[in-house]
């Protein structure tokens, strides 16, 4: 039994929750942050299905024009409704993040690198949204705990909407062919006048 791994693993764990000052509050800040990661995945579906319409799919989701945006316009909801509190802390984590990571990639900042300035320029809009969820959990309703309370309910909540939307559909619009979907491209195009011959 890894006796000294378990006994350090055990302290990490301690000292990560010391910010937090109750069970809920850290199971707040999970699920937050696990809601946040749905905002990705519409906008990933709807722009793949642009760039790779001919990507095979052992499953085809119909009306993903409708449920796309829904889909993000639901988490960025949730993702409100978890106030300021929780969102103070997750938006800002993954901002820096963000940040960090667009620093690190800015080395490769020409647009012929393989990751270049336009998959930066690609990634602005999740900087945008960011900053607007944080705005908004600190600027909306006090019923959802922002500390400056200045859009009143429900005004918030249809704010919040209308932001989505525009950031979704400024995502789908901001996507591109990576490098790695123009191989996967190619690879599909290959097979298929492979097949034909």
């Amino acid at each position: 039994m890894p006796v000294w791994a378990l006994v350090l693993t055990f302290f990490i764990g301690l000292f990560f929750m010391l910010p937090f000052p109750s069970w809920s509050s850290l199971v707040g800040v999970l699920s937050n942050a696990t809601v946040f990661t749905f905002v990705i995945g519409p906008v990933a579906a709807t722009v793949l299905r642009r760039t790779m319409p001919d990507l095979p799919r052992p499953f085809r989701l119909g009306g993903l024009g409708f449920i796309a945006p829904a889909a993000f316009v639901i988490a960025s909801l949730i993702i409100y409704w978890s106030g300021w509190s929780i969102s103070s802390i997750v938006e800002v984590f993954i901002l820096i993040g963000v940040l960090l990571y667009g620093y690190g990639a800015s080395s490769f900042a020409d647009d012929t690198a393989i990751y270049g300035g336009r998959y930066l320029r690609s990634g602005i809009w999740l900087v945008a949204y960011i900053l607007f969820i944080l705005a908004m959990t600190a600027f909306g309703s006090k019923n959802f705990g922002a500390p400056v309370h200045v859009i009143p309910y429900p005004l918030d909540v249809l704010v919040v909407i209308a932001g989505s939307l525009v950031f979704y559909y400024w995502a789908v619009a901001s996507g591109i062919v990576t490098f790695e979907t123009e191989r996967k491209n190619q690879e599909l195009a290959r097979g298929r006048s492979a097949s034909a011959d």
